[in-house]
């Protein structure tokens, strides 16, 4: 499996291949941890890149880096500089913004409890930051 993130970090001259890191949709880069693995490398494509649970700022420039976890850690996530993802707290949808670089969302919203979305019963939100 090759994505545009890695076709992107080979380009910049990483030329090896990690086969279970991926994209989840455009600005959202995951790199599972194998069962009993505590490090792993991560390639990153040109730019910058945020660690997302922490928002800490993990790649300048892209490349590979290497990070060690605990056992109880999350999924490996990372988004680059501009990402604005929404996340569900409480019950509220929030917005986080990474980085210092504009960037928008396109959020879905329907009411979650009919196919009305079949007879067009939805919006297409623009979340801009």
């Amino acid at each position: 499996l090759v994505t545009s993130s890695m076709a992107s970090a080979q380009a910049a001259g990483v030329t090896w291949l990690v086969g279970d890191q991926f994209l989840v949709g455009e600005s959202l880069m995951a790199a599972p941890l194998e069962p009993g693995i505590n490090s792993r490398k991560v390639i990153f494509p040109p730019g910058k890149w945020f660690d997302f649970h922490t928002g800490e700022l993990v790649s300048e420039q892209g490349g590979v880096v290497e990070f060690s976890y605990r056992d109880d850690s999350p999924m490996p996530l990372f988004v680059p500089d501009g990402a604005v993802i929404p996340v569900e707290e409480e019950g509220t949808v929030k917005i986080r913004k990474f980085g210092s670089k504009p960037g928008t969302f396109q959020l879905y919203e329907d009411d979650g409890e009919t196919f009305g979305y079949e007879q067009g019963v939805y919006t297409w939100k623009t979340l801009q930051a």
